[in-house]
């Protein structure tokens, strides 16, 4: 179900977290659907323990996945998770816009920009 690219730019942590968001926001995890321990996953990947940790981590604290003590990570209600994946694309747009402004580029410009046009 994960694939995780070695050769690519993107940490495996953030890979690991794309994927399981992707996943989640094309329904094919579900609400309450049990994740694969850690160790299991980090198996399958050929991966260190501690990156699907990390990538865990940040899912749980992003509201994507929730854990159970003693029991493992599930995946978190579809609304919280689109509600997390938007503010968090919102924030790089926010970013992005910030450093254009920054470097020279009228609000007018992108808006055109944004409606199809070119910088």
């Amino acid at each position: 179900m994960f694939h995780i690219d070695i050769n690519s730019t993107v940490p495996l942590y953030e890979q690991l977290k794309q994927q399981i968001i992707e996943l989640q926001l094309l329904d094919l995890l579900k609400t309450d659907d049990a994740l694969p321990s850690v160790r299991t996953l980090a198996r399958e990947l050929g991966i260190n323990p501690n990156t699907v940790s990390k990538a865990y981590s940040e899912l749980e604290q992003q509201s994507v996945i929730y854990s159970i003590a003693g029991k493992g990570c599930y995946v978190q209600e579809r609304k919280e998770i689109l509600h997390s994946f938007k503010e968090e694309k919102l924030k790089l747009f926010q970013d992005t816009y910030n450093q254009l402004i920054k470097y020279g580029y009228s609000e007018q410009e992108l808006i055109d920009f944004l409606k199809g046009g070119t910088l």
